[in-house]
């Protein structure tokens, strides 16, 4: 049976991942092509290479065997995830996920914390449906700040519940495959849907990563149930859309400061979001390449300020998520999105409702989100416990009434004029004299 090491394998992988090779070089990258935003994630767990080079050294020499079957001997099995036990071939071990981590030595932690919830023991436990599990070696919970609070019992089982995915994920499907993995925990913020998590390469060191902060140090793909990945840190459920750009202040200042600037937390509160969202998201790039015309008119008149308005609710989608590789839609419904082939929806947005139009193409390892025909997705699928977050490199403007949703244009700067016109039917003008100290906003443009 031809096996490839892990290394090999993320070596090899890394040649699919062609449209996003520049997020793997050392140089700086501009904003609007996302590779800053994965750098500002990757500095927040550069602290703990030291402790992940000894745990990978450890957790190999203790797995031993830690390679993974090539395309032909596991691919039949990703095609039918979560329907019973691996059927091609025969496992290369009786032991169950369960058992397998509570006799390992570097997974007794995360196997004491299994034991104390027998719903989640019985799962790992049971031959009756594939599991992958993403198991923190005992190292990760190091990482844990002293003195803090004991959770709930409910939470840790939340937290047990997140690193496991129903359904087969051999090594390759997680790099060539899928961008987003469902759960065995269902989140009450996406109506009863599982909760998803995010696989993907990282940067410094280069490897596969889940939720950008926790690397896959090793893994044993072939026990009686499913398939166990070591991962170096703990998989935390997501927070909330909305806080996730508090966490990278250098990406989103400008966006947080329109939040600010228009009270949108409180749109947000009040928008009837109970199905989960997907937010597409301007860095402080996109907000940029508006010019500094129209950002000083959004940004410095009181009437731009309703215009700054309408364009966040451009941004939001209420009670519908979409992943590149699934969809939650307005009904409960959920599905996995086809591989190889395009999908395109209109969403509806908290601009009255005003559409957004998205297209995903997908081949293998090759996505590609974009909005009404010419706004890119540059970071896609940054899971939130309410939903999602498509990273977008230009900011989403409602189209000219004409091109019917679709973008004709998105190069250089944008009007006052412009910007105005696209969005007058959804911003209540007020017929007094307004502006900054006296600033009339039509002089924006002799600037």
């Amino acid at each position: 049976m031809k096996q490839v090491s892990l290394l090999a394998f993320t070596t090899l992988a890394s040649s699919f991942i062609l449209p996003q090779a520049e997020f793997f070089r050392d140089e700086p990258v501009d904003d609007s092509s996302g590779g800053a935003f994965l750098l500002s994630l990757e500095r927040e767990s550069a602290s703990a290479q030291p402790v992940l080079n000894q745990a990978e050294a450890d957790f190999h020499a203790q797995f031993g065997a830690s390679r993974f079957e090539d395309d032909e001997d596991v691919a039949p099995l990703a095609d039918h995830p979560g329907h019973g036990p691996p059927r091609h071939g025969h496992p290369r071990s009786n032991l169950t996920i369960y058992q397998f981590i509570s006799q390992n030595n570097y997974t007794t932690k995360f196997a004491k914390l299994v034991d104390q919830h027998d719903s989640v023991v019985k799962l790992l436990n049971s031959t009756d449906a594939n599991y992958t599990l993403f198991v923190p070696i005992d190292s990760a919970f190091e990482h844990i700040p002293p003195h803090h609070k004991d959770p709930s019992k409910e939470l840790i089982e939340a937290f047990l519940r997140y690193h496991i995915a129903p359904g087969l994920f051999p090594f390759h499907h997680l790099l060539t495959r899928t961008k987003t993995l469902p759960t065995a925990l269902d989140a009450p913020a996406l109506d009863g849907r599982p909760q998803r998590l995010r696989v993907g390469l990282g940067l410094h060191p280069p490897g596969p990563q889940v939720n950008f902060f926790s690397r896959i140090v090793g893994g044993e793909p072939a026990l009686a149930n499913g398939i166990v990945y070591g991962v170096h840190r703990i998989v935390v459920p997501p927070l909330p859309a909305r806080a996730l750009f508090d966490l990278v202040p250098s990406q989103f200042s400008t966006l947080l400061l329109a939040y600010q600037r228009t009270d949108f937390d409180a749109v947000l509160s009040k928008a009837g979001i109970v199905r989960g969202s997907t937010i597409f998201a301007p860095t402080n790039g996109a907000f940029a390449a508006l010019g500094p015309r129209a950002n000083a008119f959004l940004f410095a008149t009181e009437k731009g300020k309703k215009y700054l308005a309408a364009l966040l609710k451009y941004q939001v989608v209420a009670n519908e998520t979409l992943y590149s590789d699934a969809f939650y839609g307005d009904d409960s419904s959920s599905s996995e999105l086809p591989r190889r082939k395009r999908f395109h929806v209109d969403l509806p947005t908290l601009l009255d409702d005003k559409a957004v139009s998205v297209d995903v193409a997908r081949f293998g390892a090759f996505v590609r989100v974009v909005v009404n025909g010419g706004v890119g997705v540059v970071v896609p699928d940054v899971v939130a416990r309410d939903g999602v977050v498509q990273v977008v490199g230009r900011v989403p403007i409602p189209p000219h009434k004409h091109h019917r949703g679709r973008e004709e244009s998105l190069e250089g700067e944008i009007s006052v004029e412009e910007l105005k016109e696209r969005l007058a039917d959804y911003v209540e003008e007020d017929r007094q004299e307004e502006g900054l100290q006296g600033v009339d906003e039509g002089h924006f443009e002799d600037l």
